[in-house]
């Protein structure tokens, strides 16, 4: 039977070019940070690696003359960011928490940046034991348009009770002086007998309603939950609010409905307060939110 040489199956590596060394088809040898491949067999030291009759270059370094980035001593601490900058690989060090990766658009490096956004969570109190109101000073400023207040699961000792508001004044005392005027009123649902329907005006009062008194609510259903709109506080003169409330009362039925409430005086605010007609709050929420022109 014939024998067929094949021939060497794969490239053999022979490291550091040698002009006292043979080479033969197929040889791989590192020169001055470059790499070539042998294609026709010679002698000991008599065809160097710049004669293309034998040799062809497989890999060489950059035109600048630096050699590749060692990634692993550009970033060097957890959380860093790798990215090219305008001559090569760079790093950009973690940044603060809860910050986001910004682009600056072409030809600009990214940075690190907080989170912007057009409505904005200025604060939150929370009421975890018996307080007998809940005051929340200087949240009025030129920064925002208007506000968002939300009470969530607000919880009174004493239940057969109305839930009441105040404007608090440039210095934080509490707007009294019976200039509240508006309204509060909702539907209470009540099976097959229908909604019954509650309903009450305050004109001149020192204080304002946020919904009718005599209405037991279940706070073991979640207790008073609203949300009040406050357009354009600071540095109006003339302050109102407007919004929704909604809870359970103790007898299952549903009771929702609205208020609109206005302090009919000339006097800027910066700040508002809750508490109920009797009894404390005894627990809940309630967050102010800003909103941005």
């Amino acid at each position: 039977m014939a024998t067929v040489n094949l021939g060497r199956i794969k490239p053999v590596f022979r490291g550091a070019y040698s002009g006292s060394t043979a080479y033969v088809v197929d040889d791989i040898v590192t020169h001055g940070n470059e790499t070539y491949i042998c294609i026709q067999a010679h002698g000991a030291g008599t065809q160097a690696v710049t004669q293309t009759a034998y040799w062809t270059k497989l890999a060489a370094k950059g035109a600048d003359g630096s050699d590749g980035t060692d990634v692993g001593t550009t970033i060097t601490t957890q959380g860093d960011i790798l990215y090219r900058d305008g001559s090569g690989l760079a790093r950009l060090a973690a940044g603060t928490a809860g910050h986001v990766l910004q682009t600056g658009g072409s030809g600009a490096n990214p940075s690190w940046t907080a989170v912007s956004s057009d409505y904005v969570r200025i604060t939150t109190s929370t009421i975890s034991s018996n307080v007998g109101d809940v005051q929340i000073d200087n949240i009025f400023s030129a920064t925002y348009k208007n506000y968002v207040i939300i009470g969530t699961n607000i919880k009174g000792d004493t239940q057969d009770t109305s839930m009441r508001f105040r404007f608090l004044d440039g210095s934080g005392t509490q707007l009294t002086g019976s200039n509240y005027r508006g309204h509060s009123g909702g539907a209470e649902s009540a099976g097959a007998s229908g909604n019954n329907t509650q309903m009450s005006n305050f004109d001149g009062d020192d204080i304002a309603q946020l919904r009718p008194a005599g209405n037991v609510v279940d706070n073991s259903r979640g207790g008073f939950n609203f949300v009040m709109n406050i357009p354009d506080p600071f540095p109006n003169a003339t302050t109102q609010a407007y919004g929704t409330y909604g809870c359970i009362r103790n007898n299952g039925n549903a009771l929702s409905g609205h208020f609109h409430l206005y302090y009919n005086s000339n006097s800027a605010s910066r700040g508002v307060k809750f508490d109920y007609a009797s009894g404390n709050i005894a627990s809940g929420t309630i967050a102010v939110y800003g909103l941005k022109t």
